[in-house]
């Protein structure tokens, strides 16, 4: 294991114009998610940051690296890299100046980002992240991070949302939902997985849900939280629905979706497409490449099949080359 002092600049992406899954192996063993109490001393809770631009596509530099596709991310490359010891955040929790870095803090509050291109990194928060319901002129980065959601009871608890940011080599758990694309974001590199609610009321979970602009790529992706009681449970691994907006514009690539409880590992967009949501049927833009798709007890990914909702029909819609984790080629399902 490399201690490796962090000296070099990290540029600031807005993004936009084996039996136990939940054990995985496999993953670049160059750092672990677990602090070690030794190695890079934290920086001030939150200063002011110029933002430089970074190449279309490329991964903001950091302490540790995911070993590239076929491989998949875990615990060996996500999360607070080994030699960062996160020391307690005595900043605001409402974020207000742009530029500002929150580095290797621990954070026990709902950080609100009402500013652009804030950067979060080498930080575990014991909370939420994430841009005010409703507007798009905020934006942050968020990388070698882990993020726990606290328990949904009732109402929702999101890990990380909803528009203009870019989340890498981050481990998501906790809440109903570890992730929202709702406008431009990526997600890269990245677990999200554990996610936790209350057995009453009926609460519906998820590991991302994507709606308008969103690049995910390269992710393990998992929503393993059990049915209740109550009727709650996991919808899917990454849902997408036609509610409040169409879902498009959306690129999924080289994941791999985990076997779930849930009825379905991804949805397409398409949901509510006979009328039934005031959106369904205006999905266009989605593509699904080079996935992967674990089987599970099933053998069908989730409990009745691996994708619903999906319309080839639809403009700009497609999918290629997206297989079973045993190799063999998996067509869509609408």
């Amino acid at each position: 294991m490399l201690a490796i002092a962090s000296t070099a600049t990290v540029a600031i992406i807005v993004a936009g114009s084996g039996s136990d899954p939940n054990s995985p192996a496999g993953g670049q063993v160059i750092a672990s998610d677990e602090p070690s109490g030794q190695g890079v001393s934290p920086s001030a809770s939150a200063s002011p940051a110029a933002a430089s631009a970074s190449p279309a596509g490329a991964v903001p530099a950091g302490l540790q690296r995911c070993a590239p596709y076929p491989a998949f991310p875990d615990a060996n490359c996500t999360g607070v890299p080994t030699g960062i010891t996160p020391v307690k955040y005595t900043g605001p929790c409402t974020i207000k100046t742009d530029g500002t870095v929150i580095e290797a803090k621990l954070v026990t509050c709902a950080l609100s980002i009402q500013a652009k291109q804030v950067m979060i990194k080498n930080s575990r928060i014991d909370g939420t992240v994430g841009t005010p319901n409703g507007t798009e002129q905020y934006s942050f980065t968020i990388m070698d991070s882990e993020v726990h959601a606290p328990r949904a009871t009732g109402t929702e608890s999101q890990g990380v949302g909803d528009a203009n940011f870019t989340m890498i080599r981050v481990e998501v758990t906790g809440g109903n939902r570890s992730v929202y694309c709702r406008k431009n974001c990526r997600v890269e590199d990245s677990w999200v997985h554990g996610q936790d609610i209350a057995q009453e009321p009926r609460i519906h979970a998820s590991g991302i849900r994507q709606s308008q602009g969103s690049t995910i790529l390269h992710n393990r992706i998992h929503c393993s939280v059990a049915d209740t009681p109550s009727g709650g449970g996991c919808s899917a691994n990454l849902t997408g629905y036609g509610d409040f907006e169409p879902v498009r514009d959306n690129r999924i690539e080289k994941n791999l979706f985990v076997a779930t409880p849930a009825g379905a590992c991804a949805y397409g967009g398409s949901s509510g497409d006979d009328g039934t949501k005031p959106y369904g049927n205006q999905a266009l833009g989605i593509v699904f490449v080079d996935n992967i798709f674990q089987r599970g007890r099933t053998g069908k990914c989730g409990f009745y099949f691996p994708i619903t909702d999906f319309d080839s029909s639809r403009p700009g819609n497609k999918w290629v080359n997206n297989k079973w984790d045993d190799g063999v080629a998996l067509p869509p399902a609408n």
